[in-house]
């Protein structure tokens, strides 16, 4: 079985389940996968706080410099690509004005309906970079963003 790339630190059993006959990992398989693998971590807002935070805690450096940014320069309209979890961006949700509007994409239909069940102040949406347009996302939650952050990213 060939490997897909971003999918090394997946369960290979798991993989195997859901491939697509080598194919681009889609955002179906990788929603199967997280599911299966994650499920239980996601069950309340405090588990999967614990469960993230716990392998993540070098992240926290670095929402507070983005923090610390946001803050200074006023952004109000902040999108995070990839955002996975949605953790980091519930944080800075949680670290910021009340009027910044904080919105999580991410291809994972799981991720973002777990984000939408426990982080309800931020506003999750589905995105896959293969087919869909950052200005019609705009224009359909009809936010204009002033800045574009990519906090989860491959270690």
């Amino acid at each position: 079985m060939k490997l897909k790339m971003y999918t090394k630190s997946h369960n290979e059993a798991l993989l195997r389940e859901s491939d697509n006959d080598g194919g681009q990992f889609t955002a179906e398989e990788h929603a199967y996968v997280i599911k299966a693998e994650f499920e239980k971590d996601f069950e309340s807002k405090e588990s999967i706080l614990r469960a993230y935070l716990s392998t993540n805690a070098e992240k926290l450096s670095e929402l507070a410099f983005l923090i610390k940014h946001v803050i200074t320069h006023k952004f109000r309209n902040i999108i995070s690509l990839g955002a996975g979890h949605c953790i980091l961006e519930y944080l800075l949700k949680c670290a910021t004005p009340k009027e910044t509007k904080i919105t999580a994409v991410d291809f994972d239909s799981f991720f973002i309906e777990k984000a939408r069940q426990h982080f309800p102040s931020i506003i999750a949406e589905e995105f896959d970079f293969f087919k869909d347009d950052i200005g019609e996302l705009q224009d359909r939650l009809k936010i204009k963003f002033d800045l574009a952050i990519f906090l989860e990213r491959l270690t």
